[in-house]
């Protein structure tokens, strides 16, 4: 009887999860056609559930570029049919093992570079900074952003 019992459930979950699947894949579809393609490997849509859409994001790089575009992306896809009931996206971090595999398939979304200009400002104002812990913040910061401008 019990057994009868946990394969009705995971029956009732399976079909659950199928009803579902063609409602993340136009999710999916759509959020690919708005973002830039060599974002594709390192996020999914894992949910859409009354009307907030959950990104799952392979790296912190991802969510922060995500999170920038959140609000152009929520209103781009509520021009979209079927998606005029969106009012949110969320974000997930993805679980430990499977950012690895993440990991392996694109080391870097963006090239990085930095001017020379912000070098300066980071140094000049951590030439000024009268607290300590900030000061010395800052001058690895500057360090750090020179040896990107020059990479």
């Amino acid at each position: 009887m019990k057994i009868q019992k946990i394969i009705e459930s995971q029956n009732s979950l399976l079909s659950m999860i199928h009803e579902k699947l063609p409602e993340i894949k136009h999710c999916e579809k759509l959020l690919k056609k708005h973002l830039p393609e060599k974002l594709d490997p390192h996020y999914w849509v894992s949910n859409f559930h009354e009307g907030i859409i959950t990104i799952t994001v392979a790296n912190a790089e991802t969510a922060t570029f995500l999170r920038y575009q959140k609000a152009e992306l929520i209103q781009k896809l509520r021009a979209e049919e079927k998606m005029t009931s969106l009012r949110n996206i969320e974000f997930l971090s993805a679980p430990a093992h499977m950012r690895k595999t993440f990991s392996e398939a694109s080391s870097s979304i963006t090239k990085r570079t930095v001017s020379k200009d912000t070098c300066n400002t980071v140094d000049l104002t951590a030439e000024y900074c009268n607290e300590p812990i900030l000061k010395a913040a800052l001058e690895r910061l500057g360090k750090t952003l020179r040896k990107l401008s020059t990479e």
